[in-house]
């Protein structure tokens, strides 16, 4: 997990590139949610996209996305 002013980007796998706005973070995720991803198993819903030879996925609200048991 890395942030820049206006992002949080999260790697899953070390394959695939989560796009998360701290706008929409703020507004629709609790505060910690994304280090709580870590070691978790999910499935993700959205628009799947290349962007410099990475797999990437936008996340906006927490019904994109679902913790797997």
């Amino acid at each position: 997990h890395r942030a820049t002013r206006h992002i949080h980007w999260i790697t899953l796998d070390n394959q695939l590139i989560v796009k998360l706005t701290r706008r929409d973070a703020s507004e629709y995720f609790p505060a910690g949610f994304t280090t709580k991803l870590v070691g978790q198993k999910v499935e993700l819903s959205g628009k799947l996209y290349q962007h410099r030879n990475q797999q990437r996925i936008k996340l906006r609200h927490p019904a994109d996305i679902t913790l797997l048991r």
